[in-house]
């Protein structure tokens, strides 16, 4: 008998789940008076990854808090975020956030969160504990900052948002792009910052320059010790950056086994499947709870990571 392919999909969950509150907010999804559209588009995407990643092993991982050891590198890590979105409700934004929890978990989906923790770093602490023990990790996300991680075993999917397809980054695809293999992407990152997370990185620097002189001086260090006029002066910037960018792969707290994450798909016929029918049937998804329980969200139509669009437009 062929041995089973061993495939952890791993799962940003705080990622997605804004994707689909502000990809869907304008749809205003509601179920007994209460907003759901960022519910359903998380567990949507989820579904639908399952299906075409095929892992028998799946966490979701989600932020709690912003990162308190990066907030100690530089206090205004991240600072600004709720001024940058005026327009949200927050509380509404919490309500869906803790109702795609819920049920993630009622599904029998392994979720992980930790205080003062953000997923990019639980994510990276899964790779880096178990990517020896599987044969492959795919992880999924919209964010390019877990591109890092990316090895001959690891490789990112982005899920697919309107009418832009899956996408997918694996090594050679982040070493054509940048230039670099992808646990150096931090020398770019650290030198372009990141105004989203409010990364300083340098002032005037962005990607695409930061990708030129790391291939012109071959490495951060070479950089920083040029002649180059924006540079000068921003050595201390960019290696706070570089800390800030780097992810911690060392959660001691995280005390979870591969026994822990791997999935059992739940099939019509299983004992699991009237109370997984009933929880998402009482949250208004039964569209979902049909495709979830009837085993055809499961089974594999052809659809293959390899064909996964790796050409799409940043």
């Amino acid at each position: 008998m062929e041995r089973k392919t061993t495939r952890i999909l791993v799962i940003d969950g705080t990622n997605l789940f804004y994707r689909a509150y502000h990809g869907l907010i304008h749809q205003q999804f509601q179920f007994d008076g209460h907003p759901t559209w960022a519910v359903f588009g998380l567990l949507n995407t989820i579904a639908s990854s399952i299906k075409i990643v095929q892992p028998t092993h799946v966490l979701v991982a989600f932020d709690y808090g912003k990162s308190a050891y990066r907030r100690e590198i530089y206090p205004e890590y991240k600072a600004g975020r709720h001024d940058a979105t005026p327009f949200i409700d927050f509380e509404d934004v919490n309500n869906q956030l803790q109702q795609s929890q819920h049920l993630l978990k009622s599904l029998g989906l392994q979720v992980w969160q930790e205080k003062g923790i953000e997923a990019d770093d639980i994510i990276a602490t899964v790779v880096d504990r178990y990517e020896s023990e599987v044969d492959e990790i795919v992880i999924l996300t919209g964010d390019k900052d877990l591109r890092q991680l990316i090895s001959r075993k690891t490789y990112v999917i982005h899920p697919s948002l309107g009418k832009k397809a899956e996408e997918r980054w694996d090594y050679d695809r982040v070493a054509d792009h940048y230039g670099v293999v992808p646990e150096r992407l931090i020398e770019i990152w650290a030198l372009s910052g990141d105004k989203a997370d409010n990364i300083p990185g340098i002032k005037g620097i962005g990607e695409k320059t930061a990708i030129k002189y790391i291939a012109k001086y071959g490495n951060i260090s070479s950089v920083l010790l040029s002649d180059e006029k924006r540079v000068v002066g921003h050595e201390s910037d960019v290696h706070m950056s570089y800390k800030l960018v780097q992810l911690n792969s060392d959660l001691s707290n995280m005390d979870l086994s591969l026994e822990d994450i791997r999935f059992l798909p739940v099939g019509p016929k299983d004992e699991g499947a009237p109370e997984v029918r009933a929880v998402l049937k009482q949250n208004g998804f039964e569209r979902l709870m049909n495709r979830w329980t009837s085993g055809t969200l499961w089974t594999d139509r052809g659809i293959r990571l390899k064909d996964l669009k790796h050409d799409s437009a940043e």
